[in-house]
């Protein structure tokens, strides 16, 4: 095989591979069939010179630069008819985005950023919101305090959990309610 039908098999395979074409491809650039192209890229039938004037056509490249080699020609090859991504083909990827959980508990930012949606839409102002967050901050504080006293003041102070301490008022109101008839006697 000549030297020089070995370099224009490797250019044309390189243009190819930079152009992202198959055989199918280049054959219906150049009016041949893949059969024929695989025939010369396998070096069991020579290019033509009337097909290297049909390559040099097909890819913008001069018929005696193709015969320079195959670095030379790819140089030359025109940015429009390059791949967007050389040798690869290309895959759409779709971000995944999970879903939050349905039952995912509202924290107090969430909370905020609903408020000034909803301030958005209803032109209340931030502060009047904050002030309802205030209000709604002291009504728990109060009922939490209120829970604490009682629980300490039927004998459970100490470092006992809100709920350790319900359990011991409820233990407390129902032996009240078996063993006397009269409150005042628990």
């Amino acid at each position: 095989m000549p030297r020089t039908a070995r370099h224009l098999r490797l250019t044309v395979a390189a243009l190819m591979y930079a152009t992202g074409e198959t055989q199918t491809d280049l054959g219906r650039g150049l009016g041949l069939s893949q059969g024929q192209i695989s025939r010369k890229q396998a070096g069991t039938t020579a290019w033509s010179l009337a097909a290297l004037d049909r390559l040099a056509a097909h890819y913008g490249i001069p018929a005696p630069e193709l015969l320079r080699g195959a670095d030379h020609a790819v140089g030359l090859l025109p940015a429009a008819r390059r791949a967007a991504c050389i040798g690869a083909t290309q895959t759409t990827l779709t971000p995944h985005r999970p879903t939050p959980p349905a039952t995912a508990p509202i924290t107090h930012d969430a909370r905020l950023t609903a408020l000034e949606a909803d301030a958005f839409r209803t032109g209340r102002t931030l502060a009047e919101h904050t002030a309802q967050l205030e209000t709604i901050r002291e009504q728990q504080t109060t009922a939490f305090g209120n829970i604490d006293s009682l629980a300490d003041a039927i004998g459970a102070p100490g470092e006992r959990t809100i709920a350790q301490r319900l359990d011991t008022v409820e233990k407390d109101l129902g032996r009240c309610g078996r063993t006397s008839a009269t409150p005042s006697a628990c």
